[in-house]
């Protein structure tokens, strides 16, 4: 809130490389969760991965309205925990 007590919501951008091995096909999940373990989105859900081997993609958004800490973007194959990155709002 301003000084003039009008709210203000100012996108964030969040971006950076995710690196991971895929060790077996399946389907993979990419979820953003708040540092508690409270899931926040499904970025992408139920992907088929028919390719194992080491995978790199960036990965950027905005988000707005989101509370100010700590955040987390995870990888799961067959929702099995892969990968994942911690990053601040």
């Amino acid at each position: 809130m301003t000084e003039t007590r009008r709210i203000e919501t100012s996108p964030v951008v969040i971006e950076g490389m995710l690196e991971y091995e895929v060790k077996e096909p399946g389907k993979m999940r990419l979820s953003v969760y708040k540092e508690n373990g409270e899931l926040v989105r499904d970025v992408f859900k139920d992907v088929e991965i028919a390719h194992t081997g080491v995978t790199s993609f960036n990965f950027k958004g905005k988000v707005k309205g989101w509370d100010e800490g700590g955040y987390e973007v995870k990888v799961f194959i067959n929702e099995k925990m892969i990968h994942f990155m911690p990053f601040e709002v």
